[in-house]
């Protein structure tokens, strides 16, 4: 599975991102800019998401 897919499938597990089956992309941003813990854990679920994200912050 791609990664968008992989991404919108984990997303669509959380009520809170999600209207009348679409994905609320602003509410996301908004989660992930105040480093929201359980959209954090809800990412860090998803191993190949997971992989992307380490390997980004060990790059910082």
């Amino acid at each position: 599975m791609k990664l968008k897919e992989e991404l919108k499938e984990l997303l669509n597990n959380d009520k809170r991102f999600v209207s009348d089956g679409k994905i609320l992309k602003n509410k996301v941003v908004e989660s992930a800019l105040k480093l929201d813990k359980d959209l954090i854990k809800l990412l860090l679920s998803n191993e190949i998401i997971k992989e992307l994200f380490l390997s980004i912050l060990t790059k910082l």
